[in-house]
């Protein structure tokens, strides 16, 4: 699940430059740091594998970009529930009409929800 997250991410990292973008990092010799073998704030696959989380904060964005994304579709559709979204954000990710849900990225997705958890602790015993 990880390793398919990290992917996503980098796919999508590499789809967002420009064509001169991606011309001029190709030109530069960039090109191994900012394309889509990058995983997640630029983590590099470490023996064959994606098991690591390098900073909690790019997860938790990734997630919730992965949602926002999907967001105006969803809504469309008549589903806005956070379910749907996040059933919507892995299917845009991965590519695919239908979702598994194994490119959600749940690292990201408890990140959230434990700072939301806490924020919610936080204010209740004011």
């Amino acid at each position: 699940q990880m390793e398919r997250a990290h992917i996503s991410y980098g796919r999508r990292r590499w789809e967002l430059l420009t064509v001169r973008d991606r011309t001029d990092i190709v030109q530069r010799g960039w090109k191994a740091a900012l394309d889509e073998t990058r995983g997640v704030a630029g983590i590099r696959l470490r023996d064959g594998r994606y098991d690591c989380v390098k900073c909690l904060h790019a997860h938790a964005a990734h997630y919730l970009a992965q949602v926002a994304e999907r967001r105006p579709l969803a809504e469309e559709e008549g589903g806005t529930t956070d379910t749907d979204l996040e059933t919507a954000a892995l299917a845009k990710s991965s590519g695919r009409e239908k979702c598994d849900g194994e490119d959600l990225n749940l690292v990201g997705k408890w990140t959230m929800e434990a700072v939301l958890g806490s924020m919610k602790s936080l204010s209740s015993k004011k």
